[in-house]
């Protein structure tokens, strides 16, 4: 669909969705078997962690159901079983069997890292950059990627460190500067398109306000669900606990909504991926709080993810607490969540207002946080987005 229906108060029309086309892939006998052992040993790790019973040559790891998380997971295990320690971005140029196998016999250790991603490179519009959250990865930015369409160039900015060996940036500042170097051998001057999802719109903010002071120009900076400053505010009387049980209770309400806008065959693909997620926060618990009954528990439920990209999430966490955005000038547009969390004082800006000068531009987007970047409701966003892209 182009767009999904909406009801008159905005929420997806599950009623008027049509029914999806079912596709049977070996009927149609497009199936062709790995040939030689890398291909082999990546089609069985794609079919433990895809949960599929046959993985062929030419299939694509996220048309079978594979996201970020799984990803990470994926090239864990390629590091284990083949010894080749690949950048996640790889996934981008090679999402299947055979172009995954062609980077590891070339010698997929050294594979040239950059913090700049061409997700989708081509096309004649001025290009976006889209800055990573928290967890540093840029596989997310798929799914926008995708909807905005092959006529428009889209680039993913990742954290220096992720490939286990580079200097960390520890500020905002540092890292917004590097990544205005790197985007500058994509597009040397402006108008810019930026944007960033979560504690990525602070990195954002800190590159529009970099961009203003040299005299560049900022035709959008957008921030998905982004916190602003003093945002959130707890009201008073709300325990900790008492905010932690109706958040989860939310997050709950928000992923059965997901699951009816699914088309049935997509449904139990997100509920394994909320499960995998589950097992994920609970090793971090046991690994936290209890080292040595911890270690024993999170290590039989599976491999952790990669030490990189666990000290890159802490990091950028630890960046973001830090900084004070500063006062911008321009536009700014703010995609907000219509689902924000329970007991704190509501606020239409998300904090923004306080810092921001010029034209501020609020779009409430039906979902959680986190939702608006990725399928089913990234078609939400496109509807809003894509026009400002002109």
């Amino acid at each position: 669909l182009e767009r999904f229906p909406l009801t008159p108060n905005g929420k997806v029309d599950r009623k008027s969705l049509p029914a999806p086309e079912q596709v049977d892939r070996e009927s149609e006998g497009d199936y062709e078997a790995p040939r030689d052992p890398v291909e082999i040993q990546i089609a069985k790790i794609w079919e433990r962690l895809l949960e599929v019973p046959k993985v062929g040559l030419k299939d694509n790891f996220f048309e079978l159901g594979g996201h970020s998380l799984l990803a990470v997971h994926l090239f864990v295990e390629i590091e284990r079983v083949l010894g080749k320690n690949l950048p996640l971005a790889t996934m981008f140029h090679a999402p299947t069997v055979e172009e995954l196998a062609k980077v590891v016999r070339e010698g997929g250790g050294k594979v040239t890292w950059s913090s700049l991603v061409p997700i989708q490179p081509k096309g004649a519009k001025v290009p976006i950059f889209c800055i990573h959250a928290a967890g540093g990865n840029v596989l997310f930015y798929r799914d926008l990627a995708l909807r905005l369409g092959e006529d428009q160039p889209f680039y993913g900015l990742q954290p220096k460190g992720l490939d286990g060996s580079s200097e960390r940036h520890l500020r905002i500042e540092d890292m917004a500067t590097h990544y205005l170097k790197e985007i500058r051998t994509v597009q040397p001057s402006g108008p810019y398109y930026i944007a960033g999802a979560s504690y990525g719109g602070l990195v954002a903010w800190e590159m529009a306000c970099q961009l203003e002071e040299s005299g560049e120009k900022v035709a959008l900076l957008a921030l998905f669900d982004t916190h602003g400053p003093g945002y959130p505010e707890y009201l008073p009387g709300i325990s900790r606990l008492r905010f932690t049980l109706n958040t989860y209770a939310q997050l709950f309400q928000h992923y059965r909504s997901t699951l009816w806008m699914l088309p049935p065959r997509k449904r139990w693909e997100f509920l394994l991926g909320k499960l995998r997620k589950v097992r994920l926060r609970i090793k971090r618990i046991f690994r936290r709080r209890a080292k040595r009954f911890g270690t024993m528990v999170y290590r039989w439920m599976g491999r952790s993810i990669p030490q990189s990209l666990q000290v890159a999430q802490d990091v950028i966490m630890m960046a973001g607490s830090n900084y004070t955005p500063r006062n911008f000038s321009g536009s700014v547009t703010v995609f907000r969540a219509s689902e924000q969390p329970y007991g704190i004082k509501p606020s239409k800006t998300l904090g923004w207002d306080t810092v921001s000068k010029g034209h501020l531009n609020i779009i409430e987007i039906p979902g959680y946080h986190g939702s608006m970047v990725v399928e089913p409701r990234v078609a939400l966003l496109v509807e809003r987005l894509a026009p400002l892209l002109t």
